[in-house]
């Protein structure tokens, strides 16, 4: 099991692929290795089924549009799914696909009788690649290509049409198709259509048939937040963990993968790795999906001295015999420094992250004995913004680490130091309209960050970690963020093929300054203290060994001393997932 999912892993990771075919390889590749793939809701998903399923009695056209790997392909499968198309006409290769759906006739409510002559049935065309399934540049359209895509013009603008679609495109190649298309009225006017949605960032416009989801304008960080926890949290890893492998092989004590995956999870690393993509959309650098989980599958697998750079489980032993491991450290590949220089810079995601600050990190550790490992840690950070609303900045710490494996079952990992941060400003600046407010801030930061985590397997179905700490973090609304955190995690597997866990958080954060208070009546830079509390519950059933489904509730309380930021937030999801 543990090379099987090794390998599959890798399969996100910066090797050679078809980027046309990326969701279909990597569904294709789960199927092989019967493991299910990475798997979470995008945050557009519920809007973009609820074009097309029983939500809705009228439904319309939807055009998904973004960067190569921002989860197009994806979504489209999920709206075939939903909507109940076949499994095996999905993997083919066609990047065009239809099926009939039947809808209400009065276009208002669902009908309480299932009598065929209250429905009318409504034709749903899938074009999942618009570049594979366009002509090649400079040849024309095939008639009936074209006169599909005149359809849809008329489609669009045609309120009692019974033809919908589900077009994905990248970024350029949707006006680029249109702008081929021998002209006529409805070719024209959707033409237009696509520009001033596109240009004016709207889904859509009144009267108009069409919803337009432009999946780069997704926060990076929310989805870094979805693909982290889907990665770290998959069966998968905790697979590997049993059977106690050896010292010396994959997954066992000594092993890089194993070290690199458990750092990935602590909230330190986390949390640092959240800010940098935070940074790249403060920037205006869009990380999509794809890039997110290369650099999680690189983080965790990288060695500059591999096949494709990223370790195999063959590969552990031998690494540990030449006394190479030190070259995976996960600090090292969270920027690509596995990667050729070339290689790195062709790769979305560590060319972003060079731009957007200069790092150094360093560990050094030693092994006491097969259970302790003691070491020191330390970074520095050189942030620099394209926009004057926050400050550039240098951040440096330095501290000390120990892991302890104190059974088999229980492992703690204790980490501690000083942090240094100076700001080129004490103040921030804030946009309102057509004028530019400066608000105080604190210019430096000497400080102390500590956090602890313990991992303890109860027993064969029970798990639980509980993590605390205090640490610095770059702000939002300020220079940066003190923040005091608990979290803790139980995992209970009692009944075959269910998953039940449990959180619970509390935070105490306090803002350096900044402008998270204008709207309050306070002085201006006074800083924002708040105190987040929260919790939740999810219980997942594996129905068949294809299909999971799920429910979570999470619920958060903040509590702050600023006007206007405090809430209350309830947050119920179910999704279903069917694994080929």
């Amino acid at each position: 099991m543990i090379s099987s999912w090794i390998q599959f892993v890798r399969q996100y990771g910066p090797v050679a692929r078809n980027d046309n075919m990326y969701d279909e390889t990597i569904q294709r590749s789960a199927r092989r290795a019967g493991i299910a793939p990475l798997n979470f809701e995008h945050p557009a998903q519920r809007e973009v089924l609820m074009c097309f399923t029983q939500d809705t009695c009228d439904p319309v056209s939807v055009v998904l549009t973004g960067t190569a790997g921002d989860g197009k392909t994806h979504l489209c499968r999920q709206v075939w799914q939903a909507l109940a198309g076949e499994p095996e006409a999905w993997a083919s290769d066609s990047p065009y696909l239809n099926l009939v759906f039947a809808y209400p006739k009065d276009r208002k409510l669902w009908p309480d009788s299932k009598d065929a002559s209250l429905y009318r049935r409504v034709t749903i065309h899938f074009i999942r690649d618009l570049s594979g399934w366009a002509p090649q540049q400079g040849l024309p359209w095939e008639p009936e290509k074209e006169a599909l895509l005149q359809r849809l013009c008329r489609s669009l603008f045609d309120p009692s049409s019974d033809e919908v679609f589900l077009i994905a495109a990248n970024d350029g190649q949707l006006i680029e198709a249109w702008r081929r298309l021998s002209d006529s009225e409805y070719v024209i006017k959707a033409r237009q259509l696509f520009e001033d949605l596109l240009v004016e960032d709207q889904q859509c416009k009144e009267g108009i048939r069409l919803r337009l989801f432009n999946l780069s304008r997704w926060s990076s960080a929310v989805l870094f937040d979805r693909c982290h926890s889907a990665f770290v949290g998959h069966a998968g890893w905790q697979q590997c963990y049993e059977g106690v492998p050896g010292e010396n092989e994959a997954f066992g004590p000594k092993c890089p993968i194993r070290h690199n995956y458990e750092l990935l999870k602590t909230p330190l690393v986390t949390s640092r790795l959240r800010a940098l993509i935070e940074l790249c959309d403060h920037n205006g650098f869009h990380l999509p999906i794809r890039q997110l989980l290369l650099l999680l599958s690189n983080a965790v697998l990288g060695h500059p001295d591999c096949k494709d750079h990223l370790m195999r489980s063959m590969d552990v032993p031998k690494l540990i015999e030449k006394g190479t491991v030190s070259k995976g450290s996960l600090f090292n590949n969270i920027l690509g420094g596995n990667l050729s220089e070339n290689r790195r810079q062709s790769i979305t995601v560590f060319d972003y992250l060079d731009r957007n600050s200069e790092i150094l990190l360093g560990s050094v550790a030693f092994i006491v004995n097969p259970t302790i490992t003691v070491g020191a840690e330390g970074d520095a950070v050189f942030t620099r913004y394209d926009q004057s609303i926050l400050n550039d900045n240098e951040d440096y710490s330095v501290g000390g680490f120990v892991e302890v494996e104190l059974t088999n079952n229980l492992k703690v990992r204790a980490a501690g130091g000083y942090q240094w941060i100076d700001f080129d400003h004490n103040f921030v600046t804030f946009n309102f309209g057509p004028f530019l407010f400066t608000v105080p801030d604190q210019k430096n930061l000497e400080q102390y960050y500590v956090n602890g985590l313990i991992a303890h397997r109860i027993n064969a179905t029970i798990g639980q970690t509980v993590s605390a700490g205090h640490e610095n973090q770059l702000g939002v609304n300020s220079n940066y963020i003190t923040l005091n955190y608990v979290r803790h995690t139980l995992t209970w597997n009692l009944i075959r093929n269910t998953l039940l866990s449990t959180e619970f958080f509390y935070e105490d954060a306090k803002e350096s300054g900044g402008f998270a208070g204008v709207f309050s009546p306070v002085p201006l830079g006074t800083p924002e203290h708040f105190h987040r509390i929260g919790g939740a519950i999810t219980l997942g059933y594996q129905l068949t060994p294809h299909v999971t489904l799920g429910v979570r509730y999470q619920g958060t309380s903040k509590d702050s001393n600023l006007l206007l930021r405090d809430y209350n937030q309830n947050r119920v999801s179910v999704d279903g997932t069917y694994s080929f």
